[in-house]
């Protein structure tokens, strides 16, 4: 991944050193429609037992979701511009349940209890830059790089109390890195259309009540994204 990043740096580096033929400068708003691929991957591990033993239970999950977000830039006179992004509303990732059994002494029977686990992400923003080259008057191409912040609320619900746990809130960043193209027509409106590419820190969240349990979780999402905007 490495060698990926070296090189969308490199195709950046470059649009800031190529003339372009025309650019639209000054400050734009829109919104964009994305169609994302997310992967998660997460593990939960117990507190350690009277034997010492710690269970650790893990899983993967896709899913693909479509949001709209809304974003303001600045474009210089030579193309480049700088954004900031914004995902209203909130999104869940990672729904998932098991059901335990287990047996609480001799004289009793079993006893099961089902957890059900999740996380809701909300007050997305991203911050970006976007090299470009403007290829003539209305079209150009550009690399884009980019910062994420989200707040993340992991979620669990289990039907037996004394186990329960509540975890913390986490804020976690991550990279963007993508390509794309843009169209310009003579009445300040503008498109975009491109791919990009998420991956966030991992995630750790430490009961603080009930089993003690650790989560730890890993995000990724790539995702197909189309724009409209003003440019004033």
């Amino acid at each position: 991944m490495s060698r990926i990043y070296k090189l969308v740096i490199a195709l950046c580096a470059a649009g800031f050193l190529t003339s372009s033929a025309m650019a639209f400068e000054g400050v734009s708003i829109g919104v964009y429609g994305s169609s994302n691929d997310i992967d998660t991957y997460g593990s939960e591990r117990s507190e350690k037992d009277a034997s010492g033993d710690a269970e650790m239970v893990s899983t993967t999950k896709s899913t693909e979701a479509d949001v709209a977000s809304f974003f303001v830039e600045y474009t210089t006179p030579q193309g480049t511009t700088f954004g900031a992004e914004y995902f209203p509303g909130e999104a869940t990732l990672g729904s998932g349940s098991r059901t335990d059994t287990k047996a609480d002494d001799a004289d009793a029977g079993a006893a099961s209890a089902t957890y059900s686990a999740s996380a809701d992400v909300k007050d997305i923003i991203t911050l970006y830059v976007e090299p470009t080259y403007m290829v003539n008057d209305t079209w150009g191409l550009y690399g884009k790089l980019g910062a994420t912040t989200m707040k993340v609320l992991s979620l669990e619900s289990i039907n037996v109390g004394t186990d329960s746990s509540n975890y913390p809130n986490e804020t976690i960043w991550g990279g963007m890195y993508g390509v794309g193209g843009k169209y310009h027509t003579s009445y300040g409106i503008f498109f975009k259309l491109e791919a990009t590419v998420h991956e966030f820190e991992n995630m750790e969240f430490e009961s603080k009540t009930g089993n003690k349990n650790l989560i730890s979780a890993d995000l990724d999402m790539e995702s197909i994204r189309a724009a409209i905007g003003y440019n004033f």
